[in-house]
């Protein structure tokens, strides 16, 4: 038996206002309404928002029309229920239908979708009777339950979709059928019962039915290797001993014509085709990917394997974008590899990470652009720099660099020289933007805001038991341990071996080795200990150009955790500006031992910092939406499109925060 029929709702929708009015009435009007609505708004340029609005629903605003798969990922991430109905802008729902879908949910615990199917009518104009007759045909069965996964009106189980990895974002077409497949890789059942009825109530054009079919049908593609004629002959025979022959037998003789028609309109669609992502990949550069820092990993995060997959810095994401990305993999048992990690070892990185500059240096050709996630890169600028190698380098960088030092040779890597070789940057933070505007103008330069894996960090559940922390970079744990020995709340901190003497007895204290971090806790561990956590403590030494601290920041807000955090003034976004906790002053260790009193006496305050981090994870701290902005950033590098303006993150998350509680001593 299902816990509860409640559900939520959403609506999808680009230009779309003729028809959204009655979609949303639809789902207002149901005998088992939803608690909420959400519409996603694939940056319209019509009034869809405004009526979306106007009927009371909540609208979420894409910043860029990014298609179906990313819109539907958005919902999935945003609604509140466990189960969500789906209806495109373009139908009407019959009031019984979420009612009757949840009824196929009661005894199936293994159920992760159904849908329904459209309505026929065989008035209309003939493109609308077309489409009634070779698209909206009843299926034969009454109850199908190894269906293609259709959305344009269904009901889904939201962990099953998260489980199975969402939506793809990257899909402008065929994202239904795509999550289908992994729903039923995962073990859960699909299940289409053609008696929920779906009214469609877009008009159609020839060239839009043609193209509704197309999508509708894309595994009746050419083949790789097979010749176009060849296709174009399978479907003519198709349109004549098929979809021509139903239409005579219908009466409908004016409809064969369109029929005899689609083969030609699909010969030109296959000839010109444009991918699902939005452009050809034939027209996308090669992405040499770097990332030395977790390269360990990389196998695994591809694969998705029980480990978060921001490690990956949209890497993934570029690739089901159609960017053809190719890892370097510095870690290889080559004796010329071997040699460069020993040359970087015994220089202490001063020389930047030579084993991936040499394979960049051997495989990157004109054109190809160089993705720089982590790690640094000597070589590689030098040789554009010098006119040797005609690619183009594109990094992030988390704080203005130091000067060179030709006592050390520290920044040699990030010699003012060696960064004009990158014709793109992304910046963590936008004290980093800023400056790198004004050190190369000419680069394309933007801020990209990270997000923790929330589908791998979920929401805890209830208030936990201990304060933890676990940072290793730009730590200051001695004005912690300070605040917790006047303190007896429980604590668990992994630090370094050197203050473990220092710890009070009640710091459950794990050493991690600065050298060597992740060996002391993978990412399983790490999860388990957020989830325990009355709130992530985040103490940081002062530096206003470090962004340490934001990654456990943005792990925090995934497990809806409330942060007590150092204040450095190197993050815009910190916790009493997201409304999840407290900014520390550096060094005060009264400041923390108030701030943790707070959290531990008061569980009002902490459970709604807790929701308000929920919150946030749900509509901006998420890997669906970096991804898009990552995705968005090369797509507009590879096309030469103008830079947006930049954009201020609290004032885009609309700057509606609950004030928080101000620290009184």
């Amino acid at each position: 038996m299902l816990e509860s029929t409640s559900y939520s709702a959403y609506v999808p929708v680009y230009n779309q206002a003729a028809t959204l009015g009655a979609t949303l009435a639809a789902l207002r009007a149901q005998t088992n309404p939803p608690t909420e609505i959400i519409v996603v708004d694939d940056c319209s340029t019509d009034d869809s928002a405004t009526i979306a609005e106007a009927a009371g629903a909540i609208v979420l605003r894409q910043t860029q029309n990014l298609g179906r798969g990313a819109a539907r990922a958005r919902a999935m991430e945003s609604a509140r229920n466990e189960f969500i109905l789906g209806c495109d802008a373009g139908n009407r729902l019959p009031p019984d239908f979420a009612e009757r879908a949840l009824k196929h949910f009661q005894n199936n615990s293994r159920l992760g979708a159904v849908h329904g199917w459209f309505l026929q009518s065989n008035s209309g104009d003939v493109v609308s009777r077309w489409r009634s007759r070779h698209l909206f045909a009843r299926p034969a069965t009454a109850l199908q339950r190894n269906a293609t996964h259709v959305t344009a009106g269904c009901l889904v189980r939201r962990s099953a979709v998260l489980e199975a990895g969402n939506y793809d974002v990257n899909l402008r077409a065929g994202e239904d059928a795509e999550l289908g497949q992994k729903l039923q890789k995962k073990g859960w059942e699909v299940w289409l019962d053609p008696d929920l009825g779906i009214e469609c109530l877009t008009q159609d054009t020839q060239k839009s039915v043609f193209e509704r079919y197309a999508r509708w049908n894309e595994t009746d593609a050419p083949k790789a290797g097979e010749p176009m004629a060849r296709n174009y002959l399978k479907r003519l025979a198709y349109a004549v001993k098929v979809l021509a022959v139903k239409d005579i037998r219908a009466g409908d003789w004016a409809a064969v014509p369109l029929s005899l028609a689609l083969p030609q309109y699909l010969a030109r669609r296959a000839r010109n085709r444009i991918p699902a992502t939005g452009g050809t990949t034939a027209s996308r550069p090669t992405i040499y990917y770097v990332n030395t820092y977790s390269e360990i990993w990389l196998d695994q995060c591809w694969r998705r394997e029980n480990i978060s997959r921001a490690h990956l810095w949209g890497a993934d994401a570029l690739e089901a974008a159609g960017f053809p990305v190719r890892p370097i993999r510095s870690l290889g048992s080559h004796p010329f590899l071997r040699g460069a990690r020993w040359l970087s070892r015994i220089t202490g990185g001063r020389l930047g990470d030579l084993a991936a500059d040499l394979l960049v240096l051997q495989n990157a050709r004109r054109g190809d652009l160089i993705y720089v996630a982590g790690g640094q890169l000597l070589l590689t600028p030098l040789a554009i720099r010098c006119g040797f190698l005609h690619a183009k380098l594109i990094a992030w960088i988390y704080k203005p660099t130091t000067p060179f030092s030709l006592k050390s040779y520290r920044g040699l890597v990030t010699t003012h020289f060696l960064r004009e070789a990158y014709a793109g940057w992304l910046a963590l933070t936008p004290h980093v933007e800023t400056w790198l505007k004004q050190e190369h103008p000419q680069a394309r330069v933007r801020r990209v805001v990270w997000s923790a894996d929330t589908v791998y960090y979920p929401p805890a559940s209830g208030p936990g038991e201990y304060f933890t922390a676990t940072g290793f970079t730009q730590r200051d744990y001695a004005v912690l341990i300070a605040a917790a020995s006047k303190v007896n709340f429980p604590f668990i901190i992994l630090g370094p071996p050197e203050l473990q003497a220092q710890a009070p007895a009640n710091i459950a204290w794990r050493t991690r080795d600065p050298a060597q971090p992740h060996a002391t806790i993978d990412d399983d561990q790490l999860r388990k200990l957020y989830h325990g956590a009355r709130a992530i403590l985040i103490p940081l030494k002062p530096d206003p150009d470090d962004a340490s601290g934001f990654t456990n920041l943005l792990e925090a807000i995934a497990c809806g955790r409330p942060v007590v955090m150092t204040r450095t003034g190197a993050l815009d976004l910190t916790p009493e500006k997201l409304g999840i906790g407290y900014d520390i002053a550096p060094g005060d260790v009264d400041g923390w031992i108030t701030a943790l009193t707070k959290l531990r006496r008061e569980p009002d305050t902490a459970n709604r910092f807790a929701i308000r981090a929920v919150e946030l994870a749900r509509d901006y701290f998420n890997l669906s939406r970096f991804e898009q902005d990552l995705v968005g950033y090369f797509k507009d590098f590879a096309e030469n499109r103008t830079e947006p303006s930049p954009v201020n993150v609290l004032t885009q998350l609309n700057a509606a925060y609950s004030a928080t509680p101000q620290l009184t001593k």
